[in-house]
Parts: C-alpha cells; sequence; structure tokens
C-alpha cells in the first residue's frame, strides 16, 4: 500500500438515537411529548396557492381505481377549489411587487392586462426596479 499513512479505519456511523417503544401514561413522556403529533388521514388537507390547480390536476385526475409503478389508487378523494376573495388592495400591492421584480419583457402585457383588470396602471420607471438595485422582497 504506498499511501499507508493517509489511510485510516474508518469508523462506523452512528446509530440514531433511537428509543424502543415503551408503555406509558399520555402526556408522561419528556421523549413522546417531543414527537410531532402524527396526521391524521381522514383530516382534510388545506392548500393555499396562486394558481388554478385544475389544468395540472385534469391530466391526473383518474376516474377509476389503477395500479401503476407499484401505487395502488383503490381510495376515492373529493378535490374542492375555493377562490379567496381578497380586497383589490392587496391584489394591487402584489401585482406592483411582480412589476417590480419583472426584467422579461414577455411578462409585460400580461401583468398590465391584469392591472387594468383591478384598475390601477403600474409606472413604467418602476418595471424590474427591485431587479436592477438588488433588492429582495
Amino acid at each position: 500500500m504506498r499511501h499507508a499513512q493517509f489511510m485510516s479505519k474508518r469508523k462506523p456511523a452512528p446509530k440514531p438515537n433511537a428509543t424502543p417503544p415503551h408503555e406509558h401514561e399520555v402526556g408522561s413522556c419528556s421523549v413522546c411529548d417531543a414527537l410531532p403529533p402524527k396526521p391524521n388521514p381522514h383530516a382534510p388537507r388545506i392548500y393555499e396557492m396562486y394558481t388554478d390547480p385544475f389544468p395540472a390536476w385534469k391530466r391526473d385526475m383518474s376516474t377509476s381505481p389503477s395500479s401503476f409503478n407499484g401505487e395502488v389508487s383503490i381510495r376515492k378523494y373529493r378535490v374542492t377549489v375555493e377562490l379567496l376573495d381578497e380586497p383589490k388592495e392587496v391584489l394591487a400591492e402584489r401585482l406592483l411587487g411582480l412589476w417590480r421584480h419583472c426584467d422579461n419583457h414577455h411578462h409585460v402585457d400580461p401583468l398590465r392586462a391584469e392591472a387594468r383588470k383591478l384598475g390601477i396602471e403600474l409606472p413604467n420607471d418602476e418595471r424590474g426596479s427591485s431587479v436592477r438595485k438588488g433588492v429582495v422582497t
């Protein structure tokens, strides 16, 4: 061995600090109380997003049970999408933030069209101003 002085016996990786299952009264164990609660698989999951989810979800919405790539889908889900009404001022401020970060000329017309729907005007001198100054918001 040419480089024996650099080679050393590799130490085994430490085992995770796992405690064995144990029985106790609820609320009397500091180890178990520190663990996050297990999610209820039957509780509704709520997501808030800025895009309409249905164009992307349509291709994944199966109307019949399936088995593909090891994933068996036999449970049914109900998806409800609700548009959240927000004040015009909140939408205008959000749009202005997008305008200030806009450094792509392809986005100008769609942003201006959305501004017209809100009845506001986007100042030309502020387009891309956060990008140019290196401001991160």
